[in-house]
């Protein structure tokens, strides 16, 4: 764990939180109390979509107690919201040296994991946070996605399906347990699934504009662009019909990474 360069996130934060100003009746109280009120407004601030505000109070209620996770975890993840993913990881992983058994902590470092490109690291810490929260469906989905682009389906479709036990109406999961049998090379089943899905009620673009992408990964480009003309024209058909082409001659650990990332490299 870098404690330097936590340390460097507290102090800087702590500076932005002087210039910019605060709630000045958090620092009066005890020590546990100002915590309390620092996580309360906090936790507000993050609601209220002001992550730069939540991550500054964070950062102050981790000075004042160091050896809680709360205040780390609610710092990892205002950070991760802010696209400051290796702050955010690094946040992460002090509060797993205070609380190694976190779900939340671990979830929050394998999003951030995710993200960076680091999917074996994604998937040790996010089997890690399915352990500890095994009726989370939203640890299961991310986990489900680490292992996608690991190139584990077979282990991924079965996290997908504990996830919809669950939670049967989750499209997400649903969404992604479809890709990963289009993947894995099950086209006929990832059509009919996604299909069925398209023509629910409630259907939404999404689901019409997955279906369509695993047309695509089944080779079928000319079906895929019908379905997604259903929802789309012009330039934004043709950058999908193009995306479509692009499919057809990566590697498979490219197309993983494409369909799951949106990243074509």
């Amino acid at each position: 764990m870098p404690l330097t360069r936590l340390a460097c996130l507290l102090a800087a934060l702590l500076v932005s939180a002087c210039v910019t100003g605060g709630p000045q009746d958090l620092e009066s109280g005890s020590d546990d109390a100002r915590v309390n009120q620092l996580m309360r407004v906090a936790d507000g601030a993050a609601a209220a979509g002001d992550n730069a505000a939540a991550a500054d109070l964070y950062a102050r209620a981790a000075r004042i107690d160091p050896a809680a996770p709360g205040p780390l975890i609610g710092l990892g993840r205002s950070l991760r919201r802010l696209g400051r993913i290796a702050d955010s990881v690094d946040a992460y992983r002090a509060a797993l040296d205070i609380a190694p058994e976190s779900g939340d902590a671990l979830y929050g470092l394998g999003l951030g994991q995710l993200r960076l490109g680091q999917t074996a690291e994604a998937a040790e810490s996010l089997a890690k946070a399915a352990t500890a929260r095994p009726d989370d469906p939203e640890i299961l989905n991310a986990y489900g996605v680490a292992l996608d682009l690991e190139g584990r389906h077979e282990e991924a479709q079965k996290v997908y399906l504990d996830g919809l036990a669950i939670t049967p109406d989750d499209r997400s999961l649903a969404t992604n347990h479809g890709l990963s049998l289009a993947l894995s090379g099950s086209a006929d089943s990832a059509i009919k699934l996604l299909a069925n899905q398209a023509a629910s009620p409630g259907a939404t673009r999404r689901d019409r504009q997955t279906l369509a992408l695993v047309h695509a990964l089944a080779g079928d480009t000319d079906e895929a662009g019908r379905i997604a003309q259903s929802d789309i024209d012009g330039a934004e058909l043709e950058q999908n019909l193009q995306f479509y082409q692009a499919l057809q001659g990566l590697s498979p650990e490219a197309r993983r990474k494409a369909v799951l990332l949106g990243v074509i490299e």
